[in-house]
């Protein structure tokens, strides 16, 4: 029986082998162009941009595109005319070198984007200097024993094997993962363009001009690099490098600028060295940019933690303070107006009784007022207050407030005629009640307060305006916050809970809560609702 689930899609495997066709293709163009700057022997090269081509592949598509890596290498040997077993001995040690480099940077935790100085550093030694001796060794022992390189060039001819296989690695690796890897960004470039051209203009022009001298001035191009870096992290790192290093290996072929004055070999390796040197420095630099660039977000971060863990430390603080202080304070009363009631020893009349009584009713009815503030509070912080709005008249709302909020000390004045607004009646009311007993509570007894209202555009604006000394402009905002009171003596009464309950309400609503001065002295505090005309 045919197990059919077994088998491979065949998009996947269709998929597979355009990547492995890619690579291959990548691979072959990548030697051709390596081998134009080819070394004494013509398998020598002093850059070799398969091997960064092949890293990346291997990051990127994963290792299963081997094939592709080995196929390219043999090709590119056999049309550089090399024997069939030359060509199957180099080929394999083209091979096994980016594999085992993708194996190390796998196992080290490299992440493609390069935006830590770890993975440039696991780069460079893992995936170039050590993964490339398996490359350059099995290279020039299949030379050496195809008789293609004597015994005695062994030595010079494996050292810049790999310092070109290395410095592939370190130049095109980087490219590749800078243009390709996920979560790339090139916006930098469409941002700064003018400045992107300057730097590559500078760059070429710059190189070009230490190149064209036997004068020792390669560390002008350093600043290149750093800028580069800074500027454009390792996608402009990656493209400057490439750019100097291009220019630079092919005026050293051709006997020009300050790695010609030497020995081939001596001036290939100190070219290579000087080549790396700046790959290294421009990508270390980057990552350091970038890292410096988190950890300073990362430290904003805490620090608005802190912030807001002090803000929360105070809320705790003025809530314990206003709380303890609210519920003590009529608890208290209820305690002493019930013992006197019930203790046999103290004879009452009727007048005093009832007064006894009234005074108990009151501080009862304050308590319930400061347990409901609380409760919204905690409700509409869970969310699990649902506003059902419908067309309130605003004179009867705030009628029906004062009937059962009963102010003492402080005259009121109704100026409200036919406005309405659409708005839960509930929420309306406990609005209209904090509003009042704010101001109540915070002017001066015998000052009057009055409620008004304008309906104007489809919003109506309910007012309660006081004769008391105002609220400052640095505090109009911070008034409406939990916990929050204007008032600069601690001990004034109120929990600080009201002002934020009408401003919630307003919202929940559809409106809003602000503050203002009342002409002729005193505050005004205003909500503003969505209105509707009472039928």
């Amino acid at each position: 029986m045919e197990h059919v689930g077994a088998r491979e899609p065949t998009a996947t495997v269709g998929r597979r082998a355009v990547e492995i066709a890619l690579v291959t293709a990548a691979y072959f163009v990548g030697a051709r162009l390596g081998l134009r700057l080819a070394f004494d022997n013509h398998n020598v090269t002093s850059v070799w941009p398969p091997t960064g081509i092949a890293v990346a592949a291997l990051v990127l598509l994963g290792r299963r595109v081997w094939p592709g890596i080995a196929v390219g290498a043999l090709l590119a040997n056999l049309t550089n005319h090399a024997g069939l077993v030359t060509s199957i001995g180099i080929t394999i040690g083209n091979t096994l070198a980016p594999v085992v480099a993708a194996w190390l940077l796998e196992l080290l935790g490299f992440r493609p984007a390069l935006e830590r100085i770890r993975d440039v550093i696991v780069l460079v030694g893992a995936a170039g200097l050590a993964s490339m001796l398996l490359s350059a060794t099995g290279g020039t022992t299949t030379l050496t024993a195809t008789h293609n390189l004597s015994s005695s060039g062994y030595g010079t001819t494996w050292l810049v094997w790999w310092a070109g296989d290395a410095l592939g690695v370190v130049l095109f690796a980087p490219l590749i993962f800078a243009l390709f890897a996920p979560g790339r960004n090139l916006d930098v470039f469409r941002s700064k363009r003018a400045e992107t051209a300057a730097l590559f203009g500078a760059t070429g022009l710059a190189t070009w001009l230490v190149f064209s001298t036997h004068i020792p001035l390669p560390h002008l191009l350093y600043p290149l690099a750093i800028w580069a870096a800074l500027r454009f992290l390792a996608p402009g790192v990656t493209i400057v490098t490439l750019l100097l290093s291009v220019i630079a290996i092919a005026e050293t072929v051709a006997g020009h600028g300050p790695f010609s004055t030497m020995n081939r070999t001596t001036n290939l390796l100190a070219l290579q060295a000087f080549n790396g040197s700046v790959a290294l420095t421009g990508l270390s630099l980057a990552g350091l940019t970038i890292e410096r660039r988190r950890a300073h977000v990362a430290l904003e971060g805490e620090r608005e933690v802190a912030r807001q863990l002090k803000v929360i430390d105070e809320f705790k603080d003025s809530l314990l303070t206003a709380v303890s202080h609210e519920l003590r304070t009529p608890l208290t009363i209820i305690v002493g107006l019930a013992s006197t009631l019930g203790d046999p020893k103290v004879n009452l009349n009727e007048t005093d009784t009832r007064e006894l009584v009234s005074r108990l009713e009151a501080n009862a009815r304050r308590l319930d007022r400061l347990l409901m503030d609380l409760l919204d509070v905690d409700r509409l912080n869970r969310r699990i207050i649902e506003p059902f709005p419908r067309l309130i008249g605003l004179r009867d709302a705030v009628i029906r407030v004062l009937d059962v909020l009963q102010v003492e000390r402080h005259p009121i004045t109704i100026e409200i005629e036919a406005e309405s607004a659409s708005v839960d009646p509930a929420h309306l009311e406990r609005i209209v009640e904090n509003l009042i007993s704010n101001a109540a509570k915070h002017t001066p007894p015998d000052t009057r307060i009055w409620v008004k209202a304008a309906q104007t555009n489809g919003w109506v604006t309910l007012a309660i305006e006081d004769d008391g000394p105002g609220v400052p402009e640095t505090l109009r905002t911070e008034v409406f916050e939990p916990f929050r009171r204007g008032d600069a003596q601690p001990h004034a009464p109120g929990t600080g809970v009201g002002l934020s309950l009408v401003a919630r309400f307003a919202a929940l609503n559809g409106g809003r809560a602000w503050v203002e001065d009342r002409p002729g002295g005193g505050a005004s505090f205003c909500v503003s609702l969505p209105s509707g005309h009472v039928e």
